[in-house]
Parts: structure tokens; sequence; C-alpha cells
């Protein structure tokens, strides 16, 4: 589900509203294979990683491709501790059993954890523990009002000349943002391929409107519209993980809705994990997977910064 967070305005005041590391220390008889930062990873973990992902049917899955995959859970872990982040005792418990409760491919779940063998510990590091560094590092990002800082003040901005009666697709220009459109998703049915679902929410390109479900979809913009009047700006900027919006709805015939709104989009959840991964240091102790590693993942900002990535 899209969650949406309300920001409330008044002119010209504007009013804003126990840890497991994700990989372990390996035994000191046994060299390290990788160090991520502080961490570090065994050749143990790298066959339990094969053996999880043949769980899931990548029976091809080469050694220097699932380390490559362990060394990015390690930087995950290195960043989130740079923000106090880390997934506690309680977190890895209820997420096993919220998995064993509710999945829908138990067969596949019962694979993941025989992969393991009778190693639970190693079954909540290396397959829970990063499923919660991940969620909570992307919630961090997304909601940290510092990090959005220029994205923030422009739709505040954008807001205060819609608000002034300024035409949407001037200030999209005038501020160098999205400009989008809403229509019926009924209007879309069966006309263009080009629309992909995404979530609640439908991306459409970036000329075409983008089809608005109806009331019982779980939409999050619905309810939020059929509060207003034709002509009417949504009197809060509209706030989610990707982007800032400004919404104004343009038509309504019955349970039918048309809007347009101003997008102010967060920079990539991803581009900001790059910048931070880039202060921790990474080094293999196997050349030979280092050099595999390098010729295909030369893409990898770590790859480029150590010796067999230049």
């Amino acid at each position: 589900m899209v969650h949406l967070r309300l920001f409330s305005f008044s002119f010209p005041v504007v009013l804003c509203a126990l840890c497991v590391s994700a990989v372990n220390h390996a035994p000191a008889t046994e060299p390290p294979l990788a160090r991520v930062g502080g961490a570090e990873i065994s050749r143990h973990n790298l066959d339990q990683k094969m053996a999880l992902e043949r769980a899931y049917g990548n029976s091809a899955i080469a050694p220097e491709t699932a380390l490559v995959a362990l060394i990015g859970d390690a930087l995950e872990a290195e960043v989130g501790k740079m923000f106090g982040i880390e997934a506690s005792g309680a977190e890895i418990a209820e997420l096993n059993a919220h998995a064993e409760q509710t999945s829908r491919a138990p067969e596949i779940l019962a694979r993941a954890k025989a992969a393991f063998g009778d190693d639970r510990e190693a079954y909540a590091r290396l397959y829970l523990t990063p499923k919660i560094i991940n969620r909570k590092l992307r919630a961090y990002y997304s909601r940290t009002p510092g990090l959005h800082a220029v994205q923030r003040r422009q739709i505040e901005e954008a807001f205060a000349k819609a608000a002034a009666g300024t035409p949407f697709r001037q200030i999209a220009d005038e501020f160098k943002l999205r400009h989008v459109t809403y229509a019926p998703a009924a209007a879309f049915r069966g006309h263009d391929p080009d629309f992909q679902t995404a979530g609640n929410l439908v991306v459409s390109p970036e000329s075409s409107p983008i089809p608005l479900n109806g009331e019982d979809s779980g939409d999050p913009l619905v309810p939020i519209l059929k509060g207003l009047q034709p002509g009417e700006i949504c009197k809060t900027i509209i706030e989610d993980d990707q982007s800032y919006r400004v919404i104004r709805l343009t038509a309504k015939d019955g349970t039918k809705l048309s809007a347009e709104a101003l997008l102010a989009e967060k920079r990539p959840f991803e581009q900001w994990l790059r910048e931070h991964s880039a202060h921790c240091a990474v080094h293999i102790g196997d050349a030979e997977l280092e050099a595999k590693i390098a010729r295909k993942y030369p893409e990898l900002l770590w790859v480029r910064a150590s010796p067999a990535g230049d």
C-alpha cells in the first residue's frame, strides 16, 4: 500500500506538520573471504547464500554473484549503523513468525530454511536480517525531512503559486517539477499497453494521464480527492516515499474523478545508499573471485574502488 503523509498550510506561514549484524565474524581458524567495513564474510556464509539461492530455484547461481549479494547486504548493514539502524532480536522473531504464518509459498520457505540446516542463527542473519535492515533504511531515508530539503522547498513554493491561481503547467516549468494528470481508470481499460501498475497507483508515460482507481480499490488519492470540489486544490501537500505532491481536482462526474498534480520527486534511495556505502571499505581475500566480480560487475562503486577494478 502507498502511504501518504499530509502537511497543512496557512498563509503566509507554512506549518509542517537486541541486534544481529548482516554478516558475522568468521571463526579464528578460518580466514575471512571478505571484509565489509567492520564485518566479515566467511566461505561458509557464501556456501549458505548459494544454497539459499538454489532453494529459490536459482540453480545456476555463480559464487561471484552470491558474494556480491552478501556484500550488498553487508554494505546496507554498515550504512544502517551510521544512522543507528539495526535489526533487533524482537524484530527478527516477529518477521520469522510473520513469514511462517502468512507465506503464500510455504514449500519455498521450507526449502529456504533447509538451506541452513540446523543453523538457525545463520538463517536469521543471512535471510531475515537483511530484509529488516533494507526496510528500515528505506523508511529512514524517505521520512527524514532534512534529506529532502531541496524538494520540500520547491513544493512549498509551488504550493503557494498554485494557491494564488498560477496554472500548474506554468509552475512545473518554472520550478522544474513533474506535471501529471489523473483520469478515471475505466477510461484506459484496454487502450494503452504502456501503463504499468505500481502498488495501488499506476505509472504512465509522462505525456499521458494516470488512471485513477475507484473508491473500493484502496487508491489513497481517492478519499482525498472526494473531499474537493472541481477546481479546488488540496489544502495540504501530499507526501509519499517517492515524492511531494500538490494536487487539484479538475472534474467530478459521480464517482469518476479527474485531477492534476505537481510532483517534486525525491532522489532515489539507491543513489543515497551508494553515496554512504562509498565510506565503507570492501576487501575480498580471494583473488580469483575478486577478478571475476570486477569483470562481471564493473559498474559497482566498490568494485571500481578496488585494485581488481582498476
